[in-house]
């Protein structure tokens, strides 16, 4: 098991439940890949982006703001791709990255 670093951009025209609902399929995707979410933080709400985002699905929408989400994950490396398969499908996170915190 590693520590991981997860930052993603979520659309900003989201509201409260919007975010719960979001960090539920990312807590239960850890979770099924036998993992466990450590911390999850709002870290920048309605943060204006460097530059334009175009959002995934069939609605191609521009967004020019975006909410930085930060989370600690626990993960085993092997289980990480189905962790970024689940970010990817989500039309909802515009960006992500996942930092492996255990490098040096």
């Amino acid at each position: 098991m590693r520590n991981y670093e997860l930052v993603y951009v979520i659309r900003p025209d989201l509201d409260k439940d919007g975010y719960e609902e979001i960090k539920e399929k990312v807590s239960s995707t850890v979770s099924k890949a036998e993992g466990k979410m450590q911390s999850w933080s709002i870290w920048k709400e309605r943060y204006s982006l460097s530059y334009i985002l175009r959002s995934r699905g069939a609605e191609k929408r521009k967004f020019s703001e975006g909410t930085y989400v930060i989370s600690d994950i626990l993960l085993d490396p092997q289980k990480l791709g189905v962790l970024k398969y689940t970010l990817d499908l989500e039309e909802r996170i515009l960006r992500y990255l996942v930092i492996n915190r255990d490098s040096k």
